[in-house]
């Protein structure tokens, strides 16, 4: 046979992909800051023995100490999904809500049981009254709290929304006629709610004694309000221009433009109006960073500097921190100096690429923030990377690439078979998104590398089999394989397969057309490591000189005579000449 002079970093790169999303969200800190609201999916590691469902839940962290403030509803497979979010907390901390959400999650009973909500509300830490139905925002002071449940005007009346103003030291509820402008900051301490009027759209600010209708240079499509109810702050819609911050000076009407951006700026004042937070990109091939600004336009300044993207931002009520999620870790932000404190570090959401280990293969690690950085490991293979270390009962794994959203590894060929191993990627938050995988080393289980198709390439090497490039009649195709097993001669870990000589597998392997061993059989002309490669195998299979009706050609391969030891996809095979 010849050995093949095909680029392994080109097969591989067929088999990275995946995404990442900020593991905190929702944040709701008090006036100093010393408290601090968020929603997260992802446990303590201290309360991995309860075994708590992996859906959102609010959590507090104070004084250093992180707390779960909620129970995680069950996860549920049917419509409606239990979510919990949108915390809410006045300026001292007293008062605290919180959303549950019941979700629709499509088809048509969404228009006669729509997604729906309630907010609980607690006061000195004990439950105030019964859930307000939709979601709840609470003034600075806590002495009101707005709760809107709002259906979609496509299918429902206006009159079936509640929109209700409450006032806690009074015991009084007011029916308000617009929809809030936001999800938080829409309510001062004196009782006024900016919001939408129901009727017109016109951004308003109503309050049980009247209501005032408030002309903007440009139509917003949300705005906050200062706690003493002297700035807005809106962003209007996205267009092809982008998306505008302005700020409006309630006494004399003076509408600012404080920045422009090509995506929203999730923006949140201070108390007392001085100053705003925001989140924009500063420039082209930059990532999202932290901006504030006075609502006049002046003193604009960029207050992080990270490598990151950030995914969130919210000033205190002072006006003294900044809270920040990028990276997946929480952060506290002097608003003057810029100083950086760490409250929760990074924290890695991890999804097993696989349900065994196989010794010689290379297997992944899915999931999100596993690393602030991306790199492909120099041979051998190193057992750290950039930091990163894949733990298997405790003993380094070769490291194969890295990246934000995913980890390749090699596992060793000396690993003995054995019923149960340890596999855990080694970080240091108090949260456990990655918690230690027990799974078991076997000598073989096959897994093709598929996109809806083996991926596999022409007997020459000159391009991979696709619909449009489909396999011929007669021909040994290269499709390639992780989890083979042992090889003959023996194969160092941690080495590119040589390309001067052949590691065939060392033990039986046949390739069947269709499921099973059933099919008629397939003519392997090599199974071993892939020339070039660390850690992946190549299978050569010659095509049958019929092809099968459809242009689709199902294969089988594995032990003979197991039913278990098997792998297999679909190609594109061309018609007979």
């Amino acid at each position: 046979m010849k050995i093949p002079a095909y680029s392994g970093r080109s097969a591989l790169a067929l088999l990275l992909a995946g995404s990442a999303s900020a593991q905190f969200s929702g944040l709701a800190p008090t006036d100093d800051g010393s408290q601090l609201y968020f929603v997260t999916s992802v446990r303590l590691a201290s309360e991995l023995s309860q075994n708590l469902p992996a859906t959102p839940a609010i959590y507090r962290i104070q004084a250093g100490a992180i707390e779960r403030m909620t129970v995680p509803p069950p996860v549920s497979t049917g419509s409606p999904q239990q979510s919990q979010g949108n915390p809410q907390v006045s300026g001292d901390g007293s008062v605290f809500s919180y959303t549950e959400y019941r979700l629709c999650i499509g088809g048509s009973s969404c228009i006669t049981y729509p997604t729906t909500s309630d907010s609980v509300l607690s006061v000195g830490g004990k439950p105030y009254g019964t859930p307000l139905p939709g979601e709840a925002q609470i003034s600075r002071n806590g002495r009101f709290v707005f709760n809107a449940l709002q259906f979609p005007r496509s299918s429902f009346p206006l009159e079936a929304n509640t929109l209700d103003l409450h006032d806690l030291q009074a015991g009084t509820t007011f029916h308000a006629p617009v929809r809030p402008a936001s999800g938080r900051q829409a309510v001062t301490s004196d009782g006024r709610v900016l919001g939408f009027d129901q009727q017109t759209g016109v951004l308003t600010l109503w309050s049980p004694q009247g209501a005032r209708s408030l002309a903007t240079s440009e139509q917003p499509a949300t705005a906050i309000i200062n706690d003493s109810g002297t700035w807005v702050v809106y962003e209007t819609a996205s267009t092809a221009a982008g998306v505008h911050l302005r700020a409006l000076k309630l006494s004399t009407g003076q509408d600012v433009l404080l920045a422009r951006s090509g995506t929203g700026f999730s923006a949140s004042i201070g108390n007392d109006g001085n100053l705003v937070a925001y989140v924009a990109v500063p420039g082209i091939a930059q990532v999202a960073q932290v901006f504030t600004i006075h609502p006049d336009g002046t003193g604009n300044e960029q207050l992080t500097n990270f490598p990151q993207a950030v995914d969130a931002a919210v000033i205190a009520g002072l006006g003294g921190s900044v809270f920040t999620v990028t990276d997946s870790r929480v952060v506290q932000i002097d608003a003057q100096s810029g100083v950086v404190r760490e409250l929760i570090g990074p924290t890695p959401v991890c999804v097993p690429g696989f349900t065994v280990l196989i010794p010689g293969s290379i297997l992944p690690i899915r999931g999100s923030a596993l690393t602030d950085s991306t790199a492909v490991a120099p041979v051998p293979l190193p057992s750290e990377l950039d930091g990163v270390q894949v733990l298997a009962d405790g003993a380094p794994l070769p490291l194969l690439s890295i990246s934000p959203d995913e980890i390749w590894f090699q596992v060793p060929f000396e690993l003995a078979p054995r019923a149960s191993i340890a596999v855990a990627l080694v970080h240091s938050s108090v949260f456990e998104g990655c918690p230690a995988t027990e799974v078991a080393v076997a000598p073989r289980a096959p897994y093709f590398f598929d996109y809806g198709a083996l991926i596999a390439a022409h007997q020459d090497f000159s391009a991979l089999v696709t619909s449009s490039s489909p396999a011929q009649p007669g021909e040994v195709i290269h499709a390639y394989a992780v989890g083979l097993g042992a090889v003959t001669p023996a194969m160092a870990t941690g080495m590119p397969t040589p390309l001067d000589r052949l590691y065939p597998l060392a033990d039986p392997f046949e390739c069947h057309v269709g499921y099973g061993q059933t099919g008629p059989p397939l003519e392997v002309d090599f199974a071993g490591l892939a020339p070039g490669m660390i850690g992946i195998y190549q299978v050569d299979i010659q095509m049958p000189e019929a092809a099968p009706d459809g242009g689709w050609l199902l294969v089988n391969c594995g032990t003979p005579g197991s039913a278990t030891e098997r792998g297999g996809g679909g190609l594109a095979v061309a018609g007979a000449p």
